[in-house]
């Protein structure tokens, strides 16, 4: 997969991710420490012209570098000796999809799972949006919300399901639970749903209708999470 700005690299490297590659852009010495680091770990570093680096990247003014590192997506078992698991069920925004994952290893999440349709949590904006905090997490990713909710409930997690027609009293906190929040448009699917112990909303002054799914999150799970430690 993709990595193209120093930061997520530098998160990547802490978590350690093996770094295959790594194309800089000539005269970039602000990410020679970062650089540095990825040679140190058996990197391939080569240098290339700023033009050939925005021609491997969608974002308008990269940031010096883009490298290829490894990823290895984790199993659906992985969930049952976890405490919390946060769920993104049908998010069709890469960067949404990132920003949910930053804030999951924010509060101290065990696994981020993304069900069947979810955006790639892979894709470059997906790892930009987390800062790179998908490697500080196990990821299970693409799986059948059948397959997710069966899984949830055999590891004993609490299944809090946010939904615009749910409760705006919200439960908890708990020490071990399962946070599931649905795509932008239409919502968590209708098995999720209908598998949850608390279905959950946040309560919006009007105009106001809905909240950006990553802030949603954000303030769901550090309201539902025991205090951290």
């Amino acid at each position: 997969m993709v990595v193209d700005t120093p930061r997520a690299l530098r998160t990547a490297l802490d978590c350690g991710v093996a770094v295959e590659t790594l194309l800089v852009c000539h005269g970039r010495s602000d990410v020679l420490p970062v650089i540095d680091r990825a040679a140190g770990t058996g990197a391939h570093v080569a240098s290339v012209d700023e033009t050939t680096l925005r021609s491997l990247t969608d974002v308008e003014h990269p940031q010096g570098l883009i490298a290829i590192v490894g990823f290895q997506p984790r199993a659906l078992t992985t969930v049952a000796d976890a405490d919390v698991v946060v769920v993104l069920d049908g998010l069709g925004e890469p960067g949404n999809v990132g920003a949910v994952v930053r804030t999951a290893v924010a509060v101290g999440a065990d696994a981020v799972v993304t069900t069947s349709g979810t955006a790639d949590p892979t894709h470059p904006r997906a790892v930009r949006g987390s800062a790179g905090a998908m490697f500080a997490v196990p990821m299970v990713l693409d799986q059948p919300a059948e397959q997710v909710a069966a899984a949830l409930r055999l590891a004993g997690l609490p299944l809090v399901v946010a939904d615009v027609a749910g409760d705006p009293t919200l439960p908890g906190p708990f020490g071990r639970f399962a946070l599931v929040v649905g795509g932008e448009a239409q919502g968590p699917s209708p098995v999720l749903r209908d598998a949850a112990d608390h279905l959950v909303a946040l309560a919006m002054a009007p105009p106001v209708e809905s909240l950006n799914v990553a802030v949603a999150a954000g303030v769901l799970l550090y309201s539902l999470r025991s205090p951290l430690r």
